[in-house]
Order: structure tokens, then sequence, then C-alpha cells
């Protein structure tokens, strides 16, 4: 008798205290001889570490080929309807778990129903806000299983149903979490799509009839417009098939595994064509669309098709810096991040010796002076005072190339020439009298990032410390420079005169020999019409919305130094 007493003690209390007892706890281990083993246990804990599809297809591979039994299936039965109120994230994954073991275990799923529709019926009945997430846990869970099939629909329809009789606080949240969970799925669903829609119809007259609390109101059209969304929304924009076909390859496909296979590939191509050519050219020049850490696979396929379509790479490489002058001529920061991304594909570019040398510190320089005005009274609109942007594009421009400057004598004297320049640039803005006037402190990151990049590609060059003092030494070395190259300057304006020979005979003009020996405008780029620097025709329609002709003149010192 006192065994009898014992096991009924608990029953008893949980009729007389009903409201102490929670779904949640109410299912507790039963005693029983079986020992749950180790193994098994961490495989119940590893379910709450499941985040993804595939870990959880292979644990539900796992439970049917290592732990299918009777008791293990009671254990995985109290472990999945007693998920945490906290863990909204596991609801369809779990779903998904017990529609895998469906087929093979139905008994397991016909218990999660009965269990769920036991706590539903229950949780109706306690109106004490605590119960809320546990009543909101319920009705999704109920909802995920609709969209994977296991829960009937007929079953989910009378939930919806006894939650819109009256349809306020609590009842109110649940009816719109089912509705958001599998909403959309009853209404596309052929068999349950008129039931579906007089009940949203009834939301929506309860909803006008009531006076519901603007949160509650919202709440109510935002699922409305779940399952019915606004007519003519986004509409994208179809792409014609030949561009479509190279932004799949080159934007998602693309990668080290299948480089090799993919320049094979694009090879095959029709470069002859003039819309194939434009096409593979606009695909290969927006880097803004490429994720960052493709841009050097996305290069080396570049470089590949380069080797055998020499026109292709220069023309790629033109429009890239086609787009990078017209975003210097802009101030927008909406453009910022596409000119950062720019820079970065010119880094590519040139490690994969597609750009020179000489082309890297054209736009170096142009960073630096193009649009630039070195006196305070006269701003500029291209390079605000207050702006560091360019500093921050030189930057990352010297971090992705500059290291290769450091392999030739000749190439290093000219960046250490640039960086003379550059630190005349950084003291011009850090010493601007703006920033006394508007009461206001610049960045110090920008110019700390400039001074950590000259010691690090030039330890022992020295760094100036005031704007007076880069001026004067910059003075000097274009001086020393002038006498150490000015034959050269003079040997060009005199090989461009009509000076007589020994013979008599009048030297040939080197100009008309220029005229004639211009790049022609090949058929496959008939389309284009704007010359820029390399020679080469670039597209005709600018990148960023109202770039001005901009006439960019770059340092004289970069083909000498």
């Amino acid at each position: 008798m006192q065994t009898t007493e014992v096991d009924l003690e608990p029953e008893t209390e949980a009729v007389t205290n009903p409201q102490s007892q929670d779904p949640e706890s109410t299912h507790q281990e039963e005693k029983s001889d079986y020992v749950i083993p180790p193994k098994y246990n961490e495989y119940l804990l590893g379910l709450h570490n499941c985040v993804n599809r595939n870990m959880i297809d292979s644990a539900a591979e796992m439970f049917l080929s290592t732990f299918n039994n009777k008791p293990n299936r009671k254990k995985l039965l109290k472990a999945i309807v007693s998920v945490p109120r906290q863990r909204m994230d596991l609801l369809p994954l779990w779903s998904r778990l017990i529609a895998i073991l469906k087929p093979v275990l139905p008994e397991v799923a016909t218990e999660v129903i009965e269990s769920l529709k036991k706590d539903f019926r229950y949780l109706l009945r306690r109106c004490h806000p605590t119960f809320i997430e546990t009543k909101l846990k319920i009705i999704r869970f109920i909802a995920e299983l609709v969209n994977f099939e296991v829960f009937p629909p007929i079953d989910a329809f009378c939930c919806l149903r006894i939650l819109l009789v009256n349809f306020v606080h609590h009842q109110l949240e649940m009816a719109c979490a089912f509705i958001e969970c599998c909403g959309r799925y009853l209404y596309k669903n052929p068999a349950t799509r008129r039931r579906m829609k007089i009940y949203m119809d009834q939301m929506m007259r309860k909803k006008q009839a009531k006076a519901l609390a603007p949160r509650y109101s919202d709440l109510v059209e935002q699922v409305y417009c779940v399952v019915f969304p606004a007519e003519g929304g986004v509409k994208h924009k179809l792409l014609p098939l030949l561009e479509a076909f190279l932004q799949d390859i080159v934007y998602f496909r693309l990668d080290r595994k299948n480089l090799e296979d993919t320049i094979i590939l694009l090879r095959r191509l029709d470069w002859d064509n003039s819309k194939t050519f434009a096409t593979a050219t606009r695909v290969f020049s927006q880097p803004w669309k490429i994720a960052a850490n493709r841009f050097s696979t996305t290069c080396s396929l570049l470089a590949g098709i380069h080797e055998h379509q020499e026109l292709f790479g220069f023309t790629v490489a033109d429009t890239i810096i086609n787009y990078f002058m017209e975003g210097l001529a802009i101030v927008d920061i909406v453009n910022n991040q596409h000119l950062v991304s720019l820079v970065q594909y010119i880094c590519e570019l040139f490690s994969y010796q597609i750009l020179t040398h000489d082309c890297i510190l054209q736009l170096l320089y142009a960073l630096i002076v193009n649009g630039v005005s070195f006196d305070y009274k006269r701003p500029s609109r291209c390079d605000p005072p207050r702006s560091s942007f360019r500093m921050r594009l030189v930057c990352v421009l010297l971090k992705g190339c500059g290291d290769y400057f450091l392999d030739d004598d000749i190439h290093s004297e000219k960046i250490k020439c640039f960086l003379k320049y550059l630190q005349r640039y950084t003291y011009f803005k850090k010493e601007n009298p703006i920033w006394d006037t508007a009461n206001m402190l610049y960045s110090v990151e920008p110019f700390v990032v400039v001074e950590e990049l000259i010691s690090h590609l030039f330890p022992k060059m020295k760094l100036y410390k005031t704007y007076e003092e880069a001026c004067k030494h910059i003075k000097k070395m274009e001086s020393r420079l002038y006498k150490k190259y000015s034959d050269k300057f003079v040997s060009n304006n005199t090989r461009r005169g009509s000076v007589k020979s020994e013979t008599g005979l009048p030297n040939i003009q080197e100009c008309e020999e220029d005229e004639e020996a211009t790049v022609k405008q090949p058929e496959n780029l008939r389309g284009y019409s704007q010359v820029s620097a390399l020679g080469y025709e670039c597209p005709s329609e600018p990148f960023f919305p109202g770039a001005s002709n901009y006439n960019f003149n770059y340092n004289p010192w970069v083909g000498f130094c």
C-alpha cells in the first residue's frame, strides 16, 4: 500500500494544483530499469547544436542506424516535446527530424502531435503573462509541423479557429505566429487555399471591428502581407542569356578547383562577336558584384583568357581605370565602397601582370594631385577638406602593390618620390584651419595608417613633421631631378623637330608616325566611344552618375624617376 500511495502522490498534486503545472515540467522522466547509454545521452544533447539541414539529416540517420529501440524512442519524444522556449530556432530543424522519422517510425510523429494538442488545450486556459513564451513555442511548433506535412491541416485549422473566437491578447499573438509560420503554405496549397482565405478574411474583419492597440494592429497587418504579398513587388530584370551565364560562372561558381575548366570553357566563346566581347567586358568590369575573397580567382581567370585574347584583358583593365577616375570626380559616401572594391580589384590585376608599375604610379598620383587644391581659401569640391577617404584608398592600393615595387631599384626610387608627395598631402589635410574654426577634431586613424605604411615599406625613410618641411624637401627633390633628367626633356623636344641630318635630308617627324600608329578601333568595340589613358576604348556610359569629363594630369616624374 505504501508503494501505491507514493506512485499516486504526484498525480493528485498535479490535479489539485493546476496553476503550478507547466507543459515543460509535465514531461518528466519516469522511473524504469532502463539506463540511458552515455553515447545516446550525448546524442540527445547534440540535437541542440544542430543548426542546419545537413546536421539534422545526419542526426536522423544516426538514430535510425544506432539508437532505434523502444526506450530510446520514448526518450527522444520527451526531448523533442520539451524543447526550451528560448530556442525557437530549433523548431524548424526538429520538425524536419520528425518528418524524416515519420515514414519509418510513425508512432513518434503521432505521439508528438498528441502531446502538442494536449499542451495547446491546457495553455488556452492559462492567461498569466508568464505563459506567453510557452504558448508561442507550442503554436510555432505546430505550424512548422504543418509545413512538413506531419501535423494534419484539419487539426491546424481547428486550432486557428479556436484562437479567432477570442481574438485578443495572447490568442491574437498566437494566431499571428501561426499564420506567419505556415499561412503562406496553407494558402498556396490547393487543398487548403479556400479555407485559409476564409480565416484570413475573418481575422481582418475582427481587426476592423475591435479597437486593437497599435502594436496588435500592426502585427495583424504584417502577417496579412506575409500571406498576401503586395502585387507588382520587386521586378527582377531579365538578363540576356549570355550575361546571365557569365555572371553565374564568375560571380558564384568560380573557385580554385574549377579554374582551369572555366578558362577552357570561356575560351570557346565567339570573341570576334562584338556583343559577346562587350558582355564579357561588362561582367568582368564590375568588381562590386563579386565577393572580395573571389577577386584573386577572378583575376586569375582573366589572366588565363588574356593569354589568348590580349585585347580583352587590356579592355577590362581600361574600363576599371575609367570607372575609378570617374569615381574620384564625385564626392558621395554611397560610392565609397565601390571605389574600395575597384582599388582592390586593381591590385589583383597588377599582381597578375595585366597592369604595369607605371599605371599603378599614375593612379597613386591621381589620388593626391587630381582635383586637389593646395589652397586653404579655395577648397576643392572633388576633395573636401574634411574628407580623408583618398588617403584610405592610397593605403589600400599600396598594401596590395607596394611590396612589388621593392624588387627593383628604379621602381623603388619612384615609390619613394611618391611617398614624399603623400606626406605633403597628409600634412596639408592635417594642418587645415577648418579644424580650429569648426571646433572639430580630425580623425587620427588615416594619418597613423599612412605613417605605419611608410615605415613598413621603407623603415629608414625620414618622416616629415610639418607641411612646410615636406614642401621644402619636395622642392629640393624636384630641382635635383630636373637637373638630372633635363637632357631627356631636351632630346624629346628636338626629336620632334625638323632638324636636318648630316646627309642634308630632313629627319622624319615622329609625330606623323604616331598619328599613323594610333590604335584603331577594332570591330568588336564598335559600341564604345570614350578613349582612356591606355589607348583602348571604354564604355561610354559612366558607372558613377553625374561624372563629368575631368582632365587628369599626372606627375611629370613618373616616367623618369
